[in-house]
């Protein structure tokens, strides 16, 4: 998985790339920017995705 603004520079022309969630991209650059600064040694991250309607859920 590459996020740009953390680690897309470990991109290397894979043909299969996931850009991650919208919540990890939010959260990405700035656990970058603290743990390159002080460290991280374990994190969570949850995501509560609410339910949209969509035609198939008529």
């Amino acid at each position: 998985m590459f996020v740009r603004g953390a680690n897309f520079d470990a991109y290397a022309g894979q043909d299969i790339v996931s850009n991650a969630s919208c919540t990890t991209n939010c959260l990405a650059p700035l656990a970058k920017v603290i743990n390159d600064n002080f460290g991280i040694v374990e994190g969570l991250m949850t995501t509560v995705h609410a339910t949209t309607a969509t035609p198939e859920n008529r």
